[in-house]
């Protein structure tokens, strides 16, 4: 029975055959408040956090289920917009039954968007592409790393879930 976590994604079997698989994430400085370093709308920061334990989920064969936002910022007008976000890529992704839930930051003032998200989903151990590489398999990279500034300028590099899908 595999119980394993590898760097932000963790798996572990319930029955022989069935596992949950938990995959996490978090920006800062990204958004339009007064301390950020890259000034981008609230809804596109939180697409990207997404993107990024939906593709690691998707990527080891995991089903995601529910995807838990964490928002130190408020509900209104940050939250409500990064949550958008969360909606638009879910569809992006072809993803519309997830549940949502999540909490923001009340009870303080906040001068920089943060966010964390947690993508919970479930694994058959016959569709698990994790540990069964090769030592003959190639490695390729698909798309372009890119970071801050540089994921707005180069959408065109960035790996879709098109592009898994088709791999």
């Amino acid at each position: 029975m595999i119980n394993d976590t590898i760097r932000d994604v963790s798996i572990t079997f319930l029955t022989e055959d069935t596992g949950i698989i938990v995959a996490c994430d978090s920006n800062a400085a990204i958004g339009l408040k007064e301390a950020d370093s890259v000034l981008v709308a609230p809804e596109i920061t939180s697409a990207f956090c997404l993107r990024v334990v939906l593709m690691e989920i998707l990527t080891i064969g995991g089903i995601p289920k529910i995807v838990v936002d964490t928002i130190g910022g408020e509900m209104e007008p940050t939250g409500k917009r990064m949550i958008t976000g969360i909606q638009n890529e879910l569809i992006k992704a072809g993803l519309t039954d997830v549940m949502i839930n999540g909490s923001t930051e009340e009870n303080m003032e906040t001068k920089m968007t943060l966010i964390g998200v947690t993508v919970v989903g479930t694994v058959q151990k016959n569709q698990l592409r994790y540990g069964t590489t090769l030592t003959e398999s190639t490695l390729y990279q698909v798309g372009k790393p890119l970071l801050g500034a540089d994921v707005l300028e180069h959408r065109d590099a960035i790996f879709t879930y098109q592009d898994l899908a088709e791999i």
